[in-house]
């Protein structure tokens, strides 16, 4: 591997990146399905059957429904809805890189409002100005 990273054929930090934005796309608002089990421990519970049912994708579903079966599920849940455990995460790789890729995805959001903004704006200008001075 280290040979194919030397050659120029594979750049780990793309595939990483990859990952991250995958599973961004498929956890990034987890936090929406959690809900406090225990008021005085804090601890929650994840509700899994309507996090999968909230994906409009029948593939992503397919996905989630088989992926809530591992090992890395389990961890990944458990490390949140444990309060012991969240600590030890919260301040991890993951949830700044959501942080992040929601600040991004915020940006591109304004963008696309600012165009859709301005592409309305040319196109009341540009009728108006057709029906004036015609």
């Amino acid at each position: 591997m280290e040979q194919w990273e030397q050659q120029g054929i594979l750049d780990s930090s793309a595939i990483s990146d990859t990952f991250l934005t995958f599973f961004a796309y498929i956890f990034g608002n987890y936090s929406q399905f959690m809900e406090v089990k225990d008021h005085v421990t804090n601890e929650k519970s994840f509700k899994t059957e309507k996090y999968i049912k909230s994906f409009s994708s029948e593939a992503v579903r397919r996905f989630l429904d088989a992926f809530q079966n591992t090992q890395m599920f389990d961890v990944f849940i458990q490390q949140r809805d444990t309060p012991a455990l969240y600590s030890s995460v919260a301040n991890g790789y993951f949830e700044k890189s959501l942080t992040k890729l929601r600040d991004r995805s915020k940006d591109i959001d304004m963008m696309n409002t600012g165009y859709s903004l301005a592409a309305k704006w040319k196109k009341f200008v540009t009728k108006k100005f057709k029906t004036t001075h015609h």
